[in-house]
């Protein structure tokens, strides 16, 4: 494109009129219903109150649309960016544009660390993510496990599930932490947030009440943690983080958790339960497949930071 077609093009934050348009576009892998579903959601999540549309971005030319984006900002000072879609054509030069006000946004609202999801072969995503600084981090196998795999009795193990409480904040952090050394689950993201930041994280997945976090523990001492979630709108749970400390894995106590986070959410009537795992962390898979898990998606995380990691 020459400098004077890329002149008529403007890029800025999509006015309230426009939202719809905007998000049909992101989200223009999705068909049919289930694109006007999710985007009937967040309009409706924005309207509630829960989500911000200040980093939803377009790029266009006159009144005519031709690429957006959409970055979500989240607690623990993280990120969640869509990666921009372009119309009619794909243009690679039109998505670089995207994340560099994405960039700008994210600066401005002190966000240390962007992340993108997309298919594992998406290659045209993974190029332009690449360009605009992005780094592949991980492969995550998204599993779920569907009520009819739930025990039908409270598992009995040698664990105790003690609930969590607000005032047992630092507990938590340190314990977690503990869970983080020598894992095989999403190395590469150790070490570049706070363990209050990436709690903060665990915190906004789904609807989070205290009754649904646990400290593991066994003759008294604590030996991981259990954090689980609520999707009411997708009627499941979700096993937002399960750790131990490398002294005491190898037990078989990750399916007893396992087992018991199935256990508690068929308490619920909930219809299925969902967590996602590193492809690489053979261990963790073979204990969600031997609790009845099966793959239902596959994604690649990129990742971006800025500034210096806090962790450090």
């Amino acid at each position: 494109m020459s400098d004077a077609q890329n002149s008529q093009l403007i890029l800025e934050a999509v006015a309230a009129d426009r939202w719809i348009d905007a998000l049909r576009l992101v989200f223009s892998g999705t068909r049919g219903e289930e694109l006007d579903c999710r985007v009937d959601r967040i309009i409706q999540l924005h309207r509630a109150g829960e989500i911000s549309l200040n980093g939803l971005f377009e790029l266009r030319r006159g009144d005519c649309m031709v690429a957006a984006s959409l970055a979500q900002v989240q607690e623990g000072r993280t990120a969640t960016v869509s990666p921009p879609r372009t119309f009619p054509m794909d243009r690679d030069d039109f998505a670089q544009m995207l994340y560099e006000a994405i960039d700008g946004f994210l600066v401005n609202e002190n966000v240390r660390l962007a992340q993108v999801l997309v298919t594992t072969d998406a290659s045209q995503d993974a190029r332009r993510l690449i360009t605009a600084g992005y780094r592949h981090s991980v492969d995550l196998m998204y599993l779920v496990s569907p009520r009819h795999q739930f025990p039908e009795a409270q598992p009995t193990t040698e664990i105790n599930f003690e609930p969590f409480s607000e005032q047992q904040r630092s507990r938590l952090e340190r314990i977690v932490g503990l869970t983080y050394q020598k894992t095989l689950d999403c190395p590469s993201l150790n070490g570049l947030r706070k363990i209050h930041d990436v709690l903060e994280g665990y915190r906004t997945t789904g609807v989070y009440s205290p009754n649904r976090w646990f400290f593991l523990t066994s003759e008294g001492l604590d030996i991981g943690c259990l954090l689980l979630s609520d999707h009411p709108a997708e009627d499941q749970w979700e096993v937002v983080y399960l750790g131990l400390i490398p002294e005491v894995r190898g037990r078989n106590w990750g399916l007893a958790a396992t087992r018991m986070a199935q256990w508690k959410t068929g308490q619920t009537g909930r219809c299925r339960l969902v967590l996602a795992v590193d492809s690489l962390n053979l261990p963790a898979i073979s204990i969600y497949a031997a609790a009845g898990f099966e793959m239902w998606d596959r994604r690649s995380i990129f990742l971006k930071w800025f500034g210096t990691s806090e962790a450090v």
